[in-house]
C-alpha cells in the first residue's frame, strides 16, 4: 500500500500544495470559509472537486467555462453530452436539473432554451451528484445536475457586473449578448443579495431527415431573470426567503420546411418562492431541524402562425419538506438523518385543436439515513419510502398510478490517505415523466410531414445504480458504473409513409455500463526534477498543465442487440503566458457507436475551443476572448433503431462562435475601498449555522 501511495504522489506532485487544506480535513460544506466561534478557516477554491457522491465544477473563476451561455459551459465539461434529442447526460446518466438545490421542473426543448439563455458568468458552480442518497427525493432519477447561482455575502456591500458578446457567421452574422448584476450585503444578522440579468441570442440550426425532410431554424431567444434572497439569523435559528423569476421568449422563430416559411413563438415564465427555517441545537452543525416550503409556477405557451395552432401548459407545484439530523455517540462521527416530504403537482394543458389534458400528482415520502466512520472507512446506509397517487384525464380516458415504492441506498468509502479514496455506491431511484413528455399537444413544430407529441400514458422509469470510484487529489479519477433501467423514456421517431412523428415512449429494459478515467499531467514534470518540483510553491491556477479524460458507454437491451459502445475523449490545456495571460484550450470528441436507440455514424461533439484571459485592476476586472468550435466540426449524424424503418438525421447548429466576456467586481460601496479578488472569492465568511441542504 505504501508503494501505491508513493507512486500516486510521484505521478501527481502538482496537487500536493493546492490540496494542503485537506491534511486536517474537517466536516464542512464545500463553501469557501467557515466562521465558527470567531475562528476563520480558509479553504482554497478548487477548479474541480471530487467527493464520494458528487463532482463539483467551479464556474466563477474558470473563464473557459463562464464565457457564453451555461449550455456552452456544460458542453466543455468532460463526460457531459447535451442536446435537444439526447437530453443532458453525464457519463451515461440522464441528469435531473436542479437550481440552488430545488428541482427546476423544466424539460425538453424548454430546458435547452433555459440553459442556452442563462449566462454562465451569472452562476457560481455546478454540482453533478452521481449517487444521490436517501435525503434526496427518489424522483431525482439516477443523477442530478445542481446549478448553484447563489454566492455568500461578505461583511460589506459588493457589486459585481458580468457581461459578454459573441457572434457566429454562417449564412449571416448572428449576435449573442448577456448582462448580469450581482449585488450583495450583510448588516449584523441580515444577509441579502440580488442577481438580475438578461441575454439575447440569435441562433441557427439545420435539421435534415435524409431523403425526407429538411428544416432550417432561424431563432431569436430573449431571456431575463431576477433572483433576490434574504436571510435573517436570530438566536439558534435562521430564516431564508428566496425568489426566482425567469422569462424566456423565442419570437421571430422562422422554420423553413421544404421552402415554406413558418413562424413560431414560444414563451416560458417560471416563478418560484422558497422559505426555509432552520433550528440548530447547542450551536452544532450536526444537530439541526430544517423546514422548507417551495411554491413553483411554470407557464408555457407555443404558437404556430401558419396553422393557427396555440398550445398552453401550466404546471403548479407545492412542496413541504422537513429534515432532522443529529449526531450519535457511536463509533466516530456518527450521524442520523430523518425526514419527510409532501409534493402536490397540478398539470393543465390546453389546445385549440386537441382535447385538454389535466393531471395531478400527490407524493408523500419519508426517509432515514445512517452515517458513521470506523478507522479509514466511511459508511452510509439509508432507505426512502415514497407513495405516489397520480390521476388525470385525456380524451375521456382515466389515467391513474397508485403505488408505494421503497428506495434503498448504501455507500462504503475507504480513505487511503486524506486526498486518495475508493468508494462504492448503490442506490435505487425513480424518474417521473416530465410535463414536456406527457403533453400530447405539439410544443415544437407541426406540418403535413412532421409532428412532435408527448404521451400522457407514460410510466415512470426505475433505476438500479451500482458504482465504484477511485480518486486521487481530485484530478485523477477512475470509475465504473452499471445502471439497470426499467421503462426508460426516450424521444423516438417513427415513420408512416412519408410522415415523421417524434413521440416520447417507454422502451424495454436497458443496461448501461460506463467506464471513466481522468489523468492530469503538469508540464513541470519535463522541465524540473522531482526534488525541485516538490519545493515549488505554486498556485494551480498559474500552472501549465494538461488534463486527459476518457469514458466508454455500452448500452444493452433486447431491441438494441449487441452493438459497439461509444468512446468520449477530452483533452484540456492551461498555459500561462507572459504578463499573466492565461491561455486555455479544450478538444472534445465522441466516437461512432451505439447510444441507446440511436446509432452515431459520425463523431459527435467534435469541437476545439480556446480562451485567452487576463485580470486587471488588482484582480477586480477579468477579461476573456474566446472561440467555440473554431474548426466548425461539431455536428450530429445518427440513425434510429430498429434500422429496417429507421430515420437518418443530420443536425448542425451555429456552434462556431467568437466573443469577449468580462467580470468586474466594483468598489466596496460601504468602506470605499477596493475588493480584493482573493478575499472576495476565497475568504468569504458566513454563519456556519447555515449549510445548504438539497
Amino acid at each position: 500500500m505504501k508503494n501505491i501511495v508513493k507512486f500516486l504522489i510521484t505521478l501527481f506532485p502538482f496537487v500536493i500544495f493546492a490540496q494542503n487544506d485537506t491534511i486536517n480535513k474537517s466536516e464542512i460544506d464545500t463553501a469557501n470559509v467557515v466562521n465558527l466561534k470567531q475562528i476563520t478557516v480558509v479553504k482554497k477554491k478548487k477548479a474541480v472537486e471530487h467527493l464520494a457522491d458528487r463532482t463539483i465544477f467551479d464556474f466563477s473563476e474558470q473563464s473557459i467555462l463562464n464565457s457564453g451561455s451555461l449550455m456552452e459551459g456544460l458542453k466543455k465539461i468532460p463526460g457531459i453530452i447535451a442536446s435537444e434529442s439526447i437530453d443532458v447526460v453525464y457519463q451515461g446518466k440522464t441528469l435531473e436539473i436542479y437550481m440552488d438545490g430545488r428541482p427546476l421542473r423544466v424539460s425538453g426543448s424548454n430546458l435547452i432554451s433555459f440553459l442556452e439563455g442563462l449566462p454562465a458568468n451569472s452562476i457560481d458552480r455546478i454540482e453533478i451528484i452521481t449517487n444521490p442518497g436517501a435525503e434526496f427525493a427518489a424522483t431525482s432519477g439516477n443523477a442530478i445536475l445542481n446549478i448553484i447561482s447563489s454566492r455568500k455575502a461578505p461583511n460589506h456591500t459588493t457589486l459585481t457586473y458580468s457581461g459578454g458578446y459573441s457572434f457566429s457567421n454562417y449564412d449571416k452574422i448572428r449576435n449573442k449578448v448577456n448582462n448580469s448584476v450581482f449585488l450583495t450585503s450583510r448588516y449584523k444578522n441580515i444577509n441579502w443579495k440580488v442577481n438580475i440579468g438578461e441575454s439575447y441570442k440569435e441562433s441557427w440550426r439545420n435539421n435534415e431527415m435524409i431523403d425526407l425532410l429538411n428544416l432550417t431554424n432561424d431563432r431569436i431567444l430573449r431571456y431575463n431573470f431576477l433572483r433576490p434572497s434574504l436571510s435573517y439569523n436570530f438566536k439558534n435559528m435562521k430564516l431564508v426567503i428566496d425568489y426566482d423569476m425567469s422569462y424566456s421568449n423565442s419570437d421571430d422563430n422562422v422554420i423553413m420546411n421544404n421552402n415554406n416559411n413558418n413562424i413560431t413563438e414560444n414563451k416560458l415564465m417560471r416563478n418560484e418562492l422558497g422559505v426555509s427555517l432552520q433550528r440548530f441545537f447547542n450551536g452544532s452543525l450536526q444537530k439541526k431541524l430544517e423546514t422548507n416550503f417551495v411554491y413553483t409556477n411554470t407557464n408555457n405557451s407555443f404558437f404556430q402562425n401558419n396553422i393557427q395552432n396555440q398550445n398552453t401548459s401550466k404546471n403548479e407545484i407545492f412542496s413541504l419538506k422537513i429534515d432532522y439530523s443529529t449526531p450519535l455517540k457511536f463509533l466516530d462521527k456518527t450521524k442520523v438523518n430523518i425526514g419527510g416530504r409532501y409534493d402536490l403537482e397540478n398539470i393543465g394543458i390546453d389546445s385549440k385543436s386537441l382535447s385538454s389534458f389535466d393531471f395531478k400528482r400527490n407524493t408523500i415520502s419519508s426517509y432515514a439515513e445512517f452515517q458513521t466512520k470506523y478507522n479509514s472507512f466511511d459508511f452510509i446506509i439509508g432507505a426512502r419510502g415514497e407513495k405516489y397517487y397520480n390521476q388525470g384525464t385525456f380524451s375521456n380516458n382515466k389515467i391513474s398510478y397508485d403505488e408505494f415504492k421503497l428506495f434503498p441506498n448504501a455507500s462504503i468509502k475507504y480513505n487511503i490517505t486524506n486526498s486518495i479514496f475508493l468508494v462504492t455506491n448503490y442506490n435505487k431511484k425513480i424518474r417521473l415523466p416530465s410535463v414536456n413528455a406527457l403533453n400530447p399537444n405539439n410544443f415544437i413544430f407541426e406540418s403535413k410531414d412532421l409532428s412532435y407529441n408527448g404521451n400522457p400514458y407514460l410510466l415512470p422509469t426505475f433505476y438500479d445504480n451500482f458504482a465504484v470510484k477511485f480518486n486521487a487529489f481530485d484530478y485523477a479519477t477512475l470509475s465504473y458504473d452499471v445502471s439497470y433501467i426499467k421503462d426508460d423514456i426516450l424521444f423516438l421517431v417513427s415513420r408512416q409513409a412519408n410522415k415523421l412523428n417524434y413521440k416520447y415512449q417507454n422502451v424495454p429494459n436497458l443496461t448501461v455500463h460506463t467506464f471513466t478515467a481522468g489523468l492530469p499531467l503538469p508540464l513541470m514534470v519535463f522541465t524540473k526534477g522531482f526534488d525541485e518540483l516538490m519545493k515549488f510553491n505554486f498556485d494551480i491556477n498559474k500552472l501549465d498543465i494538461l488534463y486527459f479524460y476518457t469514458d466508454y458507454q455500452k448500452f444493452k437491451s433486447a431491441q438494441i442487440g449487441d452493438r459497439k459502445g461509444i468512446w468520449s475523449f477530452f483533452v484540456s490545456g492551461q498555459f500561462i503566458l507572459p504578463k499573466d495571460i492565461n491561455f486555455q484550450v479544450i478538444y472534445k470528441i465522441t466516437s461512432t457507436g451505439n447510444y441507446k436507440y440511436f446509432l452515431i455514424d459520425r463523431p459527435m461533439q467534435n469541437s476545439l475551443n480556446f480562451n485567452i484571459s487576463r485580470k486587471f485592476l488588482d484582480n477586480r476586472l477579468s477579461i476573456s476572448i474566446y472561440g467555440n468550435d473554431i474548426l466548425n466540426t461539431n455536428e450530429t449524424f445518427v440513425r434510429t433503431i430498429p434500422l429496417s424503418d429507421g430515420i437518418t438525421t443530420l443536425q448542425k447548429v451555429d456552434s462556431r462562435n467568437f466573443g469577449i466576456s468580462l467580470n468586474y467586481k466594483i468598489l466596496n460601496s460601504k468602506k470605499n475601498e477596493e475588493i480584493n479578488n482573493e478575499q472576495f472569492e476565497n475568504k468569504e465568511q458566513y454563519n456556519p449555522e447555515i449549510v445548504p441542504n438539497l
